[in-house]
């Protein structure tokens, strides 16, 4: 079993890749799929702000299959290409500061600090992805891939009015874990770097 992403493989992929058939039969193109999911993320994170918790979760939903869609639209159109995956990675950075800040504003003396770390350690194990294929080094290794981090996230959302501290919680659970990630393709890339 794939654990490193579980999610897109075992259930985004399930609603990607007939979404992608269909965007493929309408003459959309990846980029502008990228583009779509990128807003509807952008709407999510707005929609989070005013504690609509299940439509945001929707629309993130909606967003997310939109964000494997674009892939798998290119691989049936063979453009894959170095600019939509720079693209595409670096719009779902933003999409992911945009939804921890709908949360982290709706009670910011609350969720402030263990938000914007939950953010940041987060952000931080896309950072070292990105810097270790910079010197030609694989390194998706780490228990907080992008697919555990945003379950979490969701996670969160769908229990807080249940729950009232599940967003809490689950920033911290986030923040430990991304934490732990870094460390992780920290020592990856050290491990492997010659001098």
């Amino acid at each position: 079993m794939e654990w490193r992403y579980p999610i897109t493989k075992y259930f985004y992929r399930r609603f990607s890749r007939p979404t992608a058939k269909i965007l493929n039969r309408l003459n959309f193109r990846p980029n502008q799929v990228t583009f779509i999911s990128f807003i509807l993320g952008i709407i999510a994170g707005a929609i989070f702000y005013f504690k609509m918790y299940i439509l945001g979760l929707i629309v993130l939903f909606i967003s997310e299959i939109l964000d494997c869609a674009d892939g798998d639209l290119a691989r049936l159109q063979k453009k894959i290409s170095k600019k939509g995956e720079f693209i595409d990675s670096f719009l779902d950075r933003i999409v992911e500061v945009v939804i921890f800040y709908g949360l982290i504003l709706t009670n910011p003396s609350q969720f402030m600090l263990v938000g914007t770390l939950a953010l940041t350690w987060s952000l931080l194990v896309s950072y070292a992805r990105s810097k270790a294929e910079v010197i030609d080094i694989s390194c998706d290794i780490g228990i907080a891939s992008r697919d555990i981090r945003m379950l979490i996230f969701m996670l969160a959302v769908l229990f807080e009015p249940l729950y009232m501290n599940a967003i809490y919680y689950g920033f911290i659970l986030i923040a430990i874990l991304s934490f732990i990630t870094v460390i992780q393709r920290f020592y990856c890339v050290y491990s492997k770097v010659k001098k």
